[in-house]
């Protein structure tokens, strides 16, 4: 019995383990994921997990929850998160019209403190509107219109945009109100907009295909560049974003590590932050649709599996734990039985209650020749 288990939890061993190769095979994020497992998640962590079909990792969760929690009890110290935990809710397949019994959207286009730091605010309140299939009323302080009407009218004479007003334009916000946009790239309005700013990024890339923060080359940006781009429509090999030869690809490329992580700078050390935004930027370039919307809405989605080793050892964890029940529960009937069982009288060995039974073994037959010589004697 011993050895057909071992077999048995042998077999689901080399079954669970051809699952995971499987897996690794065909998945080509998988060490960057691998990366991303071992490290504190950041603010994109669930994004990037739910659009690889992962479950998104339960810190990121808890982190999310507390700060939804601390924003509805006392103010979002940063408008953008209000939009940012609407698109996070979505990709835990949660609805954000009802978390712990509040409507987060409708407190959305009704938030008074939606500009209080600057325009991000408005990013993230219309990619969160574009994520969610849900009508806003047209008359709302911060409806679809209005938020499209402020982005717009923000944008600098030479196509750029920055945070605020008062501030110089940068390629990384540029491409976050490119993302924001993107969805309403048929109207006109608004597409002018798109066309102005992509020839301010364009002019903004490096020699090498990258793009900078601060006068330094990072991946963040340059993830973010490709994210925009690609949801505008853009190919890679569009002249305005291709120098010296070299692509937003290629230029991305330079920054991965072999841990599977990227470095925020060429040549650092693997940054969570910027590994989070690169595959914003590569599965964005896989499924050409806006890594924010809610998961069945990409080609192909298939509801997150946990992980195969994790439910491997909830598999033996289960069987052990049956196993020993059903061990248990034969010892103890058995002891309850020994118990429970009549008591049997020890045999008496008083005569009064002993009976002897003679059984004859075989009849005594008759001699009916003697008898015979008896009756014709005569009587003396």
């Amino acid at each position: 019995m011993l050895k057909r288990t071992l077999s048995v939890l042998l077999c689901l061993c080399a079954l669970f383990s051809v699952s995971v190769s499987a897996q690794d095979t065909a998945d080509p994020f998988e060490n960057t994921y691998h990366f991303l497992d071992n490290n504190p998640p950041a603010s994109m962590s669930i994004p990037v997990y739910s659009l690889d079909g992962r479950q998104p990792k339960k810190e990121a969760r808890n982190e999310l929850y507390n700060m939804l929690d601390r924003g509805l009890h006392s103010g979002f110290s940063n408008p953008a998160d209000l939009g940012k935990g609407i698109v996070c809710l979505l990709k835990l397949e949660q609805d954000p019209t009802s978390y712990q019994k509040n409507n987060l959207i409708s407190i959305l286009y009704t938030y008074e403190k939606l500009y209080d730091e600057g325009l991000d605010g408005a990013v993230w309140g219309l990619i969160a509107y574009n994520a969610i299939d849900l009508e806003v009323p047209a008359n709302a302080r911060n409806s679809v219109s209005s938020l499209i009407d402020v982005l717009v009218s923000a944008q600098g004479k030479d196509g750029g945009y920055a945070v605020r007003l008062d501030k110089d334009p940068d390629p990384y916000f540029t491409s976050q109100v490119l993302m924001a946009l993107a969805p309403m790239k048929e109207n006109q309005y608004v597409s002018d907009a798109i066309e102005k700013a992509l020839d301010w990024l364009g002019n903004q890339q490096n020699d090498d295909g990258s793009f900078s923060t601060s006068g330094s080359p990072t991946s963040q940006v340059t993830a973010s560049v490709l994210t925009s781009i690609t949801m505008c429509g853009v190919s890679l090999d569009d002249s305005r974003f291709v120098k010296n030869g070299f692509t937003l690809t290629d230029a991305l490329a330079q920054f991965k590590n072999s841990d599977g992580g990227y470095s925020y700078k060429l040549d650092g050390e693997s940054d969570v932050a910027a590994t989070e935004q690169a595959l914003l930027a590569l599965h964005t370039l896989d499924s050409g649709l806006s890594p924010m919307l809610a998961p069945a809405v990409y080609p192909g989605y298939v509801k997150p599996q946990q992980d195969p080793i994790v439910t491997f050892i909830k598999f033996l964890g289960g069987f052990v734990l049956i196993f020993g029940l059903i061990y248990l529960a034969l010892i103890f009937t058995g002891k309850i039985g020994k118990k429970f069982s009549p008591p049997q009288d020890p045999p008496s060995s008083g005569e009064e209650d002993t009976m002897e039974i003679n059984i004859p073994m075989k009849a005594r037959v008759p001699d009916f020749d003697g008898l015979e010589k008896e009756v014709k004697t005569p009587a003396d």
